[in-house]
């Protein structure tokens, strides 16, 4: 599930997530749409305010480039 589906599953809206972090509604909705990082100490609020599993948290704040190049890079040392 993404950060988006997490809130709406629970009726927040942007503005609710965006005043309860300290934070504008623009900026809230960058981290939303992966256009901003999202500082640690954010995702940790953002987690708790969403009950979101411990287990799904890496999934959802993790960037996505990250994640292919651990993938391509196990793959390139597995080949050797």
């Amino acid at each position: 599930m993404s950060l988006n589906q997490y809130r709406e599953l629970k009726g927040f809206t942007q503005e609710y997530m965006a005043k309860n972090l300290g934070i504008s509604i623009a900026a809230y909705s960058m981290y939303e749409n992966g256009k901003r990082k999202i500082p640690r100490n954010a995702a940790d609020k953002i987690g708790k305010l969403l009950l979101i599993p411990k287990e799904d948290m890496e999934y959802i704040f993790l960037p996505a480039c990250f994640a292919i190049c651990k993938i391509v890079e196990k793959n390139i040392n597995d080949s050797q």
